[in-house]
């Protein structure tokens, strides 16, 4: 349990550092926030093994490095691999899911444009709903049909991108994991529908049933309206179809809650 504890210091620590840099200097580049963020990691992970002697080297002869990809939830490896790509700006290009007819297509995108993100708002608000819904329904249902459930969404919600596009002429990529944020959305209502949640910029409690619906009613909204052409709210409603079409073959029905 040391060891889980100190990697989440270390990220912690990671992330904080980051962000306090970015707002003090915009001017300092990546690579060397990158740097000096391992650095404070580093020095985290030293002084927690100081103080609570715990022995950064393992005194038995055991697979570290299977251990603790063991440990880490799919969940929490979806947010540091997002996080370490957003650091990497350089590869946003060939990562992005551009429309079939771009010229710029590739079979992978399907499933890597949902590890980019354009900023670090879009970064945090995706990630925090990873750790928010993800992390819980992963529990329930294991790290191997969370998994599955998590790329279908992607998958899901990347073909209804190409498939508007194709239609709309519209020839810009996307990218984020917003479309997978919002199946995992629906199976956290699903598995918790009386639960309540806030959202951050509206501080009243809603339960989890209602609160998917308002939110899938409101992306419908906006694709009727086309307001905020920007975002992919098409991307985000067939994450929410695909995940409720997975959810229906693995026997949930409207009015079920499933346990």
């Amino acid at each position: 349990m040391g060891y889980i504890l100190l990697a989440f210091l270390s990220m912690v620590s990671f992330g904080i550092y980051y962000f306090v840099v970015k707002l003090l200097s915009v001017h300092i580049t990546s690579p060397i926030i990158a740097i000096v963020c391992n650095a404070v990691a580093l020095l985290v992970i030293i002084s927690y093994a100081f103080f609570t002697r715990t022995s950064i080297i393992p005194r038995r002869r055991i697979n570290v490095v299977r251990s603790v990809l063991v440990a880490i939830p799919i969940s929490i490896g979806i947010i540091l691999v997002c996080v370490i790509v957003f650091l990497l700006h350089n590869v946003s290009a060939q990562l992005a899911l551009w429309p079939l007819y771009s010229g710029y297509f590739q079979p992978w995108q399907l499933v890597s444009y949902a590890f980019l993100h354009g900023g670090f708002n879009h970064l945090f608000f995706n990630m925090f709903a990873v750790w928010m819904f993800g992390l819980p329904v992963e529990r329930m249902w294991g790290s191997r049909r969370f998994a599955e459930f998590f790329f279908v969404c992607v998958l899901g919600a990347g073909l209804i991108q190409l498939l508007v596009q194709y239609i709309s002429g519209n020839i810009y990529p996307t990218i984020g994991a917003s479309g997978a944020v919002f199946g995992l959305l629906l199976a956290y209502g699903v598995m918790w529908p009386n639960n309540k949640l806030m959202l951050i910029f509206f501080p009243v409690p809603i339960k989890a049933k209602w609160f998917v619906q308002i939110y899938g009613g409101v992306e419908l909204i906006f694709v009727v309206t086309g307001a905020m052409p920007q975002v992919a709210h098409y991307a985000h409603l067939g994450g929410l179809f695909f995940g409720a079409g997975l959810l229906w073959r693995w026997g949930w029905r409207p009015g079920m809650t499933w346990s």
